[in-house]
């Protein structure tokens, strides 16, 4: 009886535990998302340093030096095409932009599939979303 009892407490606790991430889940979505919305609005109105805060150290440099000298950049339009979370921690971003060069007035369309990773903070603090990949050259 003592065992049967062990056993029960033991598989209420894990279905407990699973509940409680499966929980989790649809908040770092939403987080994952907005963070999205908002490092992809940031590269719209070229707020590079802004933007740049979403990379993890290396790619953010590598970010910032790319678009140091963009006085002749426009973006004209930022679309997200798709969000995918494999895993609780790690999602794929794909997005595209539309911009223009002067003097060149030839509107362009790059496409960006971009890698985010979830660290995390401190207990009981929600993790930050950082983008691990590097941004790609303009053509």
């Amino acid at each position: 009886m003592r065992i049967l009892r062990t056993v029960a407490a033991a598989l209420l606790m894990t279905a407990m535990l699973a509940a409680c991430a499966t929980l989790a889940l649809p908040e770092r979505r939403n987080q994952l998302v907005g963070d999205v919305q908002d490092f992809t609005q940031r590269l719209r109105w070229k707020d590079i340093n802004g933007a740049a805060d979403y990379f993890e150290k290396q790619p953010g440099e590598a970010f910032r030096e790319m678009f140091a000298d963009t006085q002749d950049l426009h973006i004209v339009d930022v679309k997200v095409e798709r969000v995918d979370m494999p895993q609780p921690e790690l999602a794929t971003v794909n997005f595209s932009y539309q911009y223009y060069e002067l003097p060149s007035i030839t509107v362009r369309r790059e496409s960006v599939e971009q890698e985010w990773v979830l660290h995390p903070r401190g207990k009981g603090l929600p993790g930050e979303w950082k983008i691990a990949s590097e941004f790609p050259e303009r053509r």
